[in-house]
């Protein structure tokens, strides 16, 4: 009979059938939400050498990434993705750089299920101190989905790097990466459709990606007669901008117009930057007949406080031409993009650099052990 007190036994009975029921509903949500291997491709459009070309056009073709020209490091690259329903993110999370399946793709596991998703990303996420990413605003229906587009902020992005900022600008799935799908009508689209996957099989979602920076093409040679006493060879290159620092962004990605990227807003510090190298490795000897070549990647900001003045540092080793070292040296050279020619996002500048002393014909002159680069600019 009852007598209004539980035993302590119907009490542990009770705490038995709630952590199964528990255990149930979590199987059955993590069944509903199998965690799929989600493969990204990219392609991406090259830079367009701003050097004659004052705007800038988006080129007919993509490219694999890694084909692009300028080359770009992808090593320890990661995608920061968000894969959004209507009105929720349902993963947000770094794609990382790795070979599935004898390619190399860009991987991750993603709670993935049926139905139709919206993909917009940022890479690499490495480059970023947060991003952050919210549905845009219809204006003709007064809401805000992620079918309609999203606005990303990044924040905590570096004057100059050596990486190369990009966002997602068009998505397609595809079931195998035999070879890139015909994206020509994906550029504003972000969504795909995430099908069963077959067994031992995975998600390959092909993307187009753009660039959210400009670039120096740094350029370096010898001249000719210097260059038939002396051997310079590079061991280090790094590049500080002038009067910014870092920048936060935030980019408009309107589902279905790629123009809405041209209109990105910024908001610089308004101090000098770090020194970021560009270059630290094994000794590049530069020639008369062909250039080492070298890419940085800056902010194209176009406000009060234009990222346009940089100083660069060269560090070299100077030889004989019977290969005994001179010594080390080291040399700064400002670098200013002039107005007429102020990058836009995609497009690159070529600094050529050469090597040339004032007085190669005088052996005793200190100038031969201590040349100094000599910038031009085209």
């Amino acid at each position: 009979m009852y007598n209004g007190h539980l035993h302590i036994t119907d009490l542990l009975a009770c705490v038995v059938i709630v952590l199964l029921l528990v255990g149930c509903s979590s199987d059955s949500e993590q069944e509903s939400r199998p965690m799929r291997d989600v493969n990204l491709m990219l392609g991406a459009h090259s830079y367009t050498d701003a050097t004659d070309a004052s705007t800038r056009a988006l080129p007919d073709g993509y490219v694999l990434y890694e084909n692009l020209t300028p080359s770009v490091p992808i090593e320890f690259a990661a995608i920061r993705a968000f894969m959004t329903h209507d009105v929720s993110i349902d993963f947000q999370g770094d794609f990382s750089y790795r070979m599935v399946d004898d390619n190399y793709v860009w991987n991750s596991k993603v709670p993935l299920d049926e139905g139709t998703y919206y993909v917009y990303g940022f890479m690499p996420s490495s480059e970023a101190a947060k991003v952050g990413l919210a549905p845009l605003l219809d204006s003709g229906t007064s809401t805000t989905v992620y079918s309609n587009g999203a606005v990303m902020t990044i924040d905590g992005l570096s004057a100059v790097t050596a990486s190369d900022p990009c966002v997602i600008v068009g998505v397609k799935a595809a079931p195998n990466n035999t070879e890139m799908p015909d994206m020509a009508d994906r550029l504003g689209r972000y969504d795909f459709n995430a099908n069963k996957t077959t067994a031992g099989g995975g998600e390959y979602i092909y993307l187009l990606i753009d660039h959210l920076y400009a670039a120096l093409q740094l350029c370096m040679d010898i001249n000719s007669d210097y260059n038939a006493l002396r051997k310079i060879k590079i061991t280090k290159l790094t590049l500080k901008a002038k009067h910014v620092k870092s920048a936060k962004l935030t980019v408009t990605l309107k589902q279905g117009d790629i123009t809405s990227l041209n209109t990105i807003g910024s908001t610089p510090s308004g101090t000098a930057g770090d020194e970021i190298t560009i270059y630290d490795g094994e000794e590049l000897e530069l020639t008369p007949t062909a250039t080492q070549d070298f890419l940085a990647c800056i902010l194209p900001i176009l406000a009060t406080g234009d990222n346009r003045e940089f100083e660069m540092k060269t560090t070299y080793n100077v030889y004989d031409r019977k290969n005994n070292l001179i010594g080390p040296r080291t040399s700064v050279n400002k670098l200013t993009v002039p107005n007429a020619k102020t990058l836009q996002r995609g497009q690159y500048y070529t600094f050529n650099l050469t090597v040339n002393p004032s007085y190669i014909y005088v052996l005793s002159e200190p100038d031969l052990d201590n040349p100094e680069f000599t910038l031009t600019t085209n």
